[in-house]
């Protein structure tokens, strides 16, 4: 059960994330509210303060960074394949499809797809199709219908959270929720944009079994073959360019734009078992953990981040508007996607968030004053490479190299810790739109 101290959109924001194999031991303050900065802060940065249809995931630490994905270790591959191709856990009271992955369900698209009796289309409704396609698929449309669905949706969750108990909103925020709806109808483009979907949905489900053909080969052709399964690794472009990186500064003082129900999320996040990130790495294969290091009051945190968005050659979201497949019966759920994150993590459907970009970090220091002790006990801990963690940063280990043995560049010294190596900070996961799906008897 969602717990009713939460609202839904903080419910949401709790469920949406890593589902930890371990009790989480309890959090200092000081901790807890470091963390909350981190995360409201980057996450302001990359999509503003309210956002229903994309959120950042912070990672457990010790996330590789391969430089070659063929040279990477069993286990390196198999917590890779859990950031880029596993659905995320998001509502913890059913069972999503085990470990299914997303190229599993669009191969489950793509091999039960039902053409219609209509094999091909007038060359009318071929020009009607591509219209449509065309203006779904333009930035500036997609922009302003994503602007007026988030400000509709934050409008949403405010009145739900204010109706809770039993009690009606007042009538001033169902005002502001019907004005957004209106917005959201006229500005955004609502009407227009959705009636194109439409006819992607009619239309794409009469042409043929070329289109399915070609995504089962766009699939076969991503697919990697190993001794422990077949793999989907889209390979971020740019990891190490020199260019896209912002730099990220706060400490004890910083004030971070963030409204208060996210701002109840993250803190009951940090100490739930359903969580999106360790402050402790307790369910992370971490030997030692730097969380003492949170407790410094005088504790500045600075590091360089950056978003590479992840390519996948077979995956086309305009196949999610089409009627034309079905599910497997195996695969009981009314939905692919209820369409936003709020719905998704209230309700079960297939694919409640796909991974559609990497957060990279580097250049992290975190500046104080370290004891004597505090120096000699990381050094050893480094000196016998060992992993050590923090919150969702990785500080020293194997992590983010592929090569046995592999060490990072982390140092420790009097003024504090630096990790210069490019580390995976979290994955950004998005909802699709709103799709529902039939299911083969």
């Amino acid at each position: 059960m969602i717990p009713k101290a939460l609202t839904p959109l903080a419910a949401c924001l709790l469920m949406a994330g890593v589902q930890a194999n371990a009790q989480l031991k309890p959090a200092t303050q000081n901790a807890e509210d470091q963390m909350s900065k981190l995360y409201m802060q980057v996450s302001n940065l990359l999509f503003g303060p309210a956002n229903l249809k994309s959120m950042l995931v912070l990672q457990r630490p010790g996330t590789p960074l391969p430089d070659d994905f063929g040279e990477m270790s069993q286990e390196q591959r198999v917590m890779l394949n859990e950031i880029v191709d596993v659905v995320p856990m998001v509502n913890p009271n059913y069972v999503a499809n085990g470990n299914m992955r997303y190229s599993q369900i669009f191969k489950a698209i793509a091999q039960n797809a039902q053409p219609t009796v209509k094999i091909t289309l007038t060359p009318a409704e071929e020009a009607e199709l591509k219209a449509a396609q065309d203006y779904v698929k333009d930035v500036g449309h997609s922009k302003l219908y994503e602007a007026g669905r988030n400000k509709y949706w934050e409008a949403v969750a405010k009145v739900e959270a204010a109706s809770q108990n039993g009690k009606d909103a007042p009538s001033s925020l169902r005002a502001v929720m019907a004005a957004a709806k209106q917005d959201w109808d006229t500005q955004g483009g609502r009407v227009d944009y959705e009636r194109r979907v439409g006819t992607i949905r009619t239309l794409g489900s009469k042409s043929g079994e070329a289109y399915w053909t070609a995504l089962n080969q766009r699939l076969d052709a991503a697919a990697t073959e190993t001794n422990y399964g077949t793999f989907f690794y889209p390979q971020p472009k740019d990891w190490k360019s020199t260019d896209g990186w912002t730099e990220v500064r706060f400490d004890n003082n910083t004030k971070v734009d963030e409204n208060q129900m996210s701002r109840e999320a993250i803190k009951a996040s940090v100490k739930g078992k359903h969580s999106w990130f360790s402050i402790d790495a307790a369910f992370s294969k971490t030997d030692f953990s730097a969380s003492s290091l949170m407790d410094h009051k005088d504790l500045k945190i600075s590091f360089k981040v950056k978003r590479v968005n992840i390519y996948r050659t077979w995956f086309d979201d305009l196949v999610l508007k089409n009627d034309a497949w079905m599910l497997p019966a195996t695969v009981s759920f009314k939905a692919i996607s209820y369409g936003n994150l709020l719905s998704n993590a209230l309700k079960p459907c297939a694919m409640p968030l796909y991974t559609s970009a990497l957060l990279l970090v580097k250049d992290l220091k975190l500046e104080t004053a370290l004891s004597q002790a505090e120096m000699s006990e990381y050094q050893h801990k480094m000196d016998i490479k060992a992993k050590i963690g923090l919150g969702p940063f990785t500080l020293s280990g194997s992590y983010s190299k592929h090569e046995s043995g592999g060490k990072s560049h982390s140092a420790f010294t009097a003024t504090g810790v630096s990790a210069p190596d490019i580390q995976i900070l979290g994955l950004v996961g998005t909802a699709p739109d709103r799709s529902p799906a039939s299911t083969v008897k």
